[in-house]
């Protein structure tokens, strides 16, 4: 395994005491069904070139439409073959996934690897890499791959030294000892061979282009699939993953209320009730998220059959440490506010005593300010009680 991969792994399961890392993700299924293509092509390519001439020197007459059927036919079993793979694949893709990593060990497949199998766990992750040509941790070479197919296929027939093979062999004295009826031969033969490869280009790119469609309607339903039956290890890092973002959108929050206050000036005191309540009320539906989702997970991990592989109470500190950080500093910015409220009331309760003449137009902002501070305290009454 990779030495970052180890480094991530250790971090995360340090701190949230498992890591679901997904080993393999839906593009790279369907990218094996480009590899797949390739390696057939690779292996007909001269087989079918010697059926192309096989076909010219039975029927000249009727070598176009024999050739043409004879691809159609073809193309057709190289679609159920590598249809039938996807299939195979896409089983093994709901079992890899997601590979769940804790301090005791990894869930790999519906499949418990304690530290000390390791043996067992290389051979079972040396059959994946052969199917997906990646290693648990490491970095997929199914790129690579494709595109060095890709170049040794096009290269075959583009390489100048096929070229000048035929070349030397017509030029060769033993093709001008054969006379006209050598030429009858071999110049048909040619010919045939480069329509065939014309054809071949042909439809490489047209079945790939139908194929590139079917392959984007199978995954979209693998992923309606992946979400309506997906395995525990799934569910589980969806939960956790949900729980990180509405902890974020939490932070985000404080932050554009943190600008907000700051911002404020004694003339705009009046619009921070409207502007304080919105706010607030996206606050706590995130803060409900964190709590409901939590519960949630905690039950999964209860009901399952790892319960015991997954060190929950470090995920328990972990997410109280994470989600206290925001309501803390969302307090700390409430109680700042609440005093510089309580300040400008004594200031505007001073004036009032000064000037009776003002005295109404100061009773309305007095109102305010105190409505204001009410809904300030009320809500530091409530975030308290939110602390986990």
């Amino acid at each position: 395994m990779d030495s970052d991969f180890h480094k991530l792994v250790g971090s995360e399961v340090q701190k949230k005491g498992f890591m679901v890392y997904d080993y393999i993700d839906l593009d790279e299924l369907l990218m094996t069904v480009r590899k797949d293509y390739l390696d057939i092509l690779s292996f007909i390519n001269i087989p079918f070139g010697i059926v192309s001439i096989v076909l010219w020197v039975v029927s000249y007459s009727s070598w176009f439409s024999l050739l043409i059927w004879f691809l159609l036919l073809s193309y057709a079993i190289i679609f159920c073959i590598l249809f039938f793979r996807l299939i195979q694949k896409t089983y093994y893709f709901f079992l890899l996934k997601n590979v769940l990593i804790t301090k005791k060990g990894i869930i790999l497949g519906k499949e418990l690897y304690t530290f000390g199998q390791e043996k067992k766990l290389h051979e079972r992750l040396m059959k994946y890499e052969n199917i997906f040509l990646e290693y648990l941790g490491g970095k997929s070479r199914l790129n690579e791959y494709i595109d060095s197919k890709k170049k040794d296929l096009v290269g075959f027939w583009k390489h100048k030294k096929y070229i000048k093979k035929i070349w030397d062999f017509i030029d060769s004295d033993m093709f001008s000892w054969g006379g006209r009826e050598m030429w009858k031969l071999v110049v048909p033969a040619v010919l045939s061979v480069i329509l065939y490869i014309i054809f071949m280009y042909v439809f490489y790119y047209l079945w790939y282009f139908f194929w590139l469609l079917l392959v984007k309607v199978y995954g979209v339903w693998v992923q309606f699939v992946l979400h309506l039956r997906a395995n525990t290890e799934y569910k589980i890092k969806r939960l956790s993953e949900k729980i990180d973002e509405n902890i974020e959108k939490m932070a985000q929050i404080f932050k554009l209320m943190e600008t907000k206050y700051e911002s404020f000036s004694d003339g705009e005191i009046a619009n921070i009730s409207k502007f304080t309540k919105t706010h607030f009320d996206s606050f706590y539906t995130e803060i409900f998220m964190v709590y409901k989702d939590k519960k949630k997970l905690q039950n999964m991990i209860l009901n399952w059959d790892f319960r015991d592989f997954i060190d929950f109470h470090i995920f328990e500190k972990y997410l109280k440490w994470e989600f206290n950080k925001p309501v803390n500093s969302m307090l700390k910015l409430l109680k700042n506010y609440e005093k510089l409220l309580s300040k400008n009331l004594k200031d505007l309760q001073k004036s009032q005593a000064k000037d009776k003449a003002l005295s109404w137009t100061l009773k309305t902002k007095e109102r305010i300010i105190e409505n204001n501070l009410l809904l300030i305290q009320a809500n530091i009454q409530k975030l308290s009680q939110s602390l986990i």
